[in-house]
């Protein structure tokens, strides 16, 4: 039985973009084998269908090929169901990139125009995820990387608001990073996953 990590990309993207390939790459060279999680990102498509979807092809992963250990990860949309998810199996971490606040518990926080985006192109008409039970996370190692140069919310405040609910984490500020996979942002993650 082999390590795999699950790798789910921001919405709108396919794994098969050479930064989602890259960041497999850097899992690979830890003894992780990356399985691509693809979504199909329809406009008003819910939250929760997006990752029964994710789920059903993990799932089918899981049957052909039995894993030993399991991570999880995602970048932006991509890491709230990477999040979701990993709390559904006993996964040995999860890595977080610019995580966006945008589960139910965020969105008061927000700014009228955050909240705005949120409730109507985000969740257009659905209900808002809420964070999963903290207590599926108290072993699970978490790494949450945040780009320098994001939006207040996503480094600061709302991180702060999260991080309390994992006992088992860390927090990287990628150096110079927006958000996006650019060669700042992939360099930052080839450092964190080293660390697994």
């Amino acid at each position: 039985m082999e390590k795999t990590v699950f790798i789910i990309p921001a919405a709108g993207q396919k794994t098969k973009l050479s930064t989602y390939q890259e960041i497999g790459s850097y899992f690979a060279k830890r003894g992780i084998t990356p399985a691509f999680i693809d979504i199909d990102w329809r406009w008003r498509k819910s939250i929760e269908d997006c990752a029964q979807e994710a789920e059903l092809k993990i799932r089918e992963i899981i049957e052909q090929k039995p894993c030993a250990e399991l991570y999880f990860f995602g970048f932006s949309m991509g890491a709230i169901l990477a999040h979701i998810l990993s709390g559904h199996y006993d996964a040995k971490a999860q890595v977080l990139a610019s995580m966006p606040p945008f589960f139910s518990d965020d969105i008061p926080r927000l700014t009228y125009r955050m909240r705005f985006f949120a409730n109507f192109f985000i969740y257009p008409g659905a209900d808002k995820p809420r964070y999963p039970d903290n207590r599926l996370y108290s072993e699970l190692k978490t790494y949450f990387l945040i780009g320098e140069n994001e939006g207040k919310f996503e480094r600061g405040e709302l991180l702060g608001f999260r991080k309390h609910n994992y006992p088992n984490h860390e927090i990287f500020i990628v150096s110079k990073a927006k958000h996006r996979l650019d060669e700042n942002y992939l360099r930052g993650l080839k450092k964190v996953i080293g660390f697994l």
